[in-house]
């Protein structure tokens, strides 16, 4: 079988067709791992062939009206992104099944699937991507006496079961802004001893607020956001990423995370959750940034190479 890009529209159709129904059959045989692993790449492939003959439509149309789809969705995770019940993919009860795992009772099918979407792979990098923000917390903690940190929805907060661990102070506090009510009150009751300030609005509402009130001085020691851009264009997540920046302290830090293209698990977010999401680069996020007119940044990848970040430091004196 050659490569899904060196294909028209048609065979692509047609070789998906055929792919589904042989990873079905041998799901439905063998509730393996690796078999599942080997569907999330070649999942990727078709997904690149889809979105560079702007088909993504067709492709989870056919995705989604295939037997295996059903059969995937006895992974917890897989469902959960399907559906939405929130509104989102990626919400805050969703990325616990990778966070906080615990002993589910699942069909041989969804134990095999449920440990490759939330252990392997881009579930590696979400781990990290919490890691990497709890580290941020406790250095800017440290470092500064009443730190005010800026969370632009991050969900639960579960960056906080790590940072806990790195603090032996409280004297902080965080300003949790998210649109998703449910998960603000499991961050502020799942971390009683920290100030978290919970705003229950987008985060556009949010700036609008602070720049046309008397407060439009304040300002935070760190801001931070998992994936601020997804569903941005270019030119939105450059004026967001401009306004965010212009609410740091000097000395302050900001740092976005945002999926890269490499990531592995693009085909099957898509084809199998609906989880649609704009891929960007480290070249990507430095050309925002310098749309944005900011001038101290710096990018990089993490271990796995499956999210990219931006940091930019206050240029304020």
């Amino acid at each position: 079988m050659g490569h899904p890009t060196n294909m028209s529209s048609i065979d692509q159709a047609q070789v998906l067709a055929e792919v589904l129904d042989g990873y079905y059959a041998r799901l439905g045989n063998v509730a393996c791992v690796t078999i599942v692993d080997e569907l999330m790449r070649s999942l990727a492939e078709f997904y690149d062939a889809a979105a560079a003959s702007d088909r993504l439509a067709e492709f989870r149309a056919h995705c989604q009206s295939h037997p295996l789809h059903r059969l995937l969705l006895d992974d917890p995770f897989t469902a959960h992104g399907f559906f939405k019940p929130r509104g989102q993919a990626a919400d805050g009860a969703m990325l616990d099944y990778i966070y906080r795992p615990r002993c589910l009772a699942l069909s041989e099918v969804g134990e095999a699937v449920h440990f490759v979407t939330t252990s392997l792979g881009a579930a590696q990098s979400m781990v990290q991507r919490r890691d990497r923000f709890a580290k941020a917390i406790a250095q800017t903690v440290r470092a500064t006496r009443k730190a005010r940190i800026l969370s632009v929805a991050n969900g639960h907060l579960r960056e906080l079961d790590t940072a806990r661990r790195l603090l032996d102070r409280r004297d902080f506090q965080i300003l949790a802004l998210d649109a998703d009510a449910a998960s603000l009150r499991e961050a502020v009751n799942a971390n009683p001893d920290v100030n978290i300030v919970p705003l229950q609005q987008p985060v556009w509402q949010f700036l609008r607020q602070i720049d046309g009130s008397e407060a439009r001085e304040i300002g935070f020691d760190l801001i931070y956001s998992a994936a601020p851009f997804e569903q941005l264009a270019d030119g939105e997540a450059a004026d967001l990423l401009g306004h965010l920046a212009a609410k740091l302290v000097p000395g302050g830090r900001l740092i976005v995370g945002s999926y890269a293209a490499e990531n592995s698990a693009r085909g099957y977010m898509e084809g199998m959750m609906g989880w649609s999401a704009i891929y960007r680069s480290e070249l990507d996020l430095e050309r925002l940034a310098v749309s944005s007119r900011l001038t101290r940044f710096r990018t990089y990848r993490d271990t796995p190479g499956h999210i990219a970040y931006l940091e930019v430091s206050s240029t304020k004196t």
